[in-house]
């Protein structure tokens, strides 16, 4: 399922078809590792409490993400890491993800922050000033959002705005940055602060095409 939906999020990325079948291919590649499993039980059921530890449902970089507390120790997994920003994807592929859901799960977390001490990610070293770490990681992408809106002045294709953000990629690192695009383009377009300059063509269109953004003069403000 999330196949087909990445495939036509390529092909409104405005991705060739012969950029397309390799990246769909890495995608499945890394999808076939894993296999569904039976739950045994639910962290609500639980009331977001497994005897000392404390749970919060964060969604944004994965739809279940949850972080766990003990005292002032934090286990963030992938939710917060001490160098990188963790990586986006657009809602449409996945339900639960989205920058906007990731951005409100920073402030979730927010006032736990305040109490917590050391935070050990899934990768990097431990964050000692996990409020902190939430101001720069939110002020990260409200960076890279005004960028995107900067590129904007002209109609152009995800593909076309990730080459501007991240230059040139190789590999795998292609899908994640039209992904991480996509979630900031996607959040912009959600926000009322772009709009779609080629309607007319995509509504003429007998399939899937390719969709040039435009800001929207006069709204600049994130």
């Amino acid at each position: 399922m999330v196949e087909r939906r990445l495939n036509e999020f390529l092909i409104e990325a405005g991705v060739s078809p012969e950029r397309r079948s390799p990246i769909l291919e890495m995608y499945k590649i890394t999808k076939r590792v894993y296999q569904s499993v039976t739950v045994d039980f639910t962290y609500e059921s639980r009331g977001m409490r497994l005897g000392a530890f404390e749970i919060m449902h964060v969604p944004g970089h994965c739809p279940g993400h949850v972080v766990i507390r003990l005292h002032n120790v934090l286990f963030s997994g992938d939710h917060m890491l001490n160098k990188t920003s963790p990586h986006q994807t657009p809602e449409r592929l996945t339900l639960s993800t989205g920058l906007e859901h990731y951005l409100n799960s920073l402030e979730l977390l927010r006032p736990w922050s305040r109490d917590i001490s050391l935070t050990l990610g899934r990768h990097e070293t431990p964050i000692t000033n996990l409020e902190e770490r939430i101001n720069t990681i939110r002020s990260l992408h409200m960076q890279r959002l005004d960028k995107v809106l900067g590129f904007l002045s002209e109609p152009l294709t995800v593909s076309e705005i990730s080459k501007r953000l991240f230059n040139k990629v190789k590999g795998y690192d292609i899908l994640l940055a039209l992904e991480e695009t996509g979630a900031h383009v996607e959040y912009l377009y959600q926000s009322g602060l772009l709009r779609i300059e080629n309607i007319a063509d995509l509504e003429k269109s007998d399939g899937l095409s390719s969709i040039r953004y435009r800001s929207v003069e006069g709204r600049h403000a994130i």
